[in-house]
């Protein structure tokens, strides 16, 4: 059996396939936030500055996950426009801060988000995995992706 590590794999894949990325912005959980998980992954020695949006715009990203008026765990289909426009304030802040592409942290985020919302790329770590592990059982299957329309390298 293989274990195969989501952050792990995502900041491999960073790595690897946009060196010229190296200020990440990432839209999470306060869980998330407070657990640094993704510092351990995207580290300072590797050469990343992981960048969170500031206290407030943290709970405003809980809050469009959460809040059971309009978040989107109450809200999936359709997601509500105020829990989108909250991520695309906070996303815009990232990157008006000098993010170079944002993380869609919380596998939530992926139903509000999608990657023409941007002018950076948007990284899903679970697109990532998913491409990880078709790559392990036959590589040939494989198809080429797209991030924010521009072809990344295999």
């Amino acid at each position: 059996m293989c274990i195969i590590n989501m952050l792990e794999t995502c900041a491999e894949f960073v790595k690897e396939n946009m060196p010229h990325v190296k200020k990440i912005g990432y839209l999470a959980t306060l869980g998330t936030y407070t657990s640094r998980l993704y510092h351990e992954y995207f580290t300072e020695a590797d050469g990343f500055d992981l960048m969170e949006p500031e206290h407030q715009g943290k709970n405003h990203i809980s809050d469009a996950i959460y809040s059971p008026d309009f978040g989107i765990k109450a809200y999936t289909n359709p997601v509500q426009a105020r829990a989108r426009s909250i991520l695309f304030y906070e996303g815009s802040r990232l990157i008006d801060r000098g993010a170079e592409a944002l993380i869609l942290g919380c596998t939530e985020l992926v139903l509000a988000i999608t990657p023409s919302d941007f002018p950076v790329p948007v990284i899903d770590p679970s697109v990532i995995t998913a491409r990880e592990l078709i790559r392990r059982v036959d590589a040939t299957k494989l198809a080429t992706l797209t991030i924010n329309h521009k072809v990344e390298k295999e």
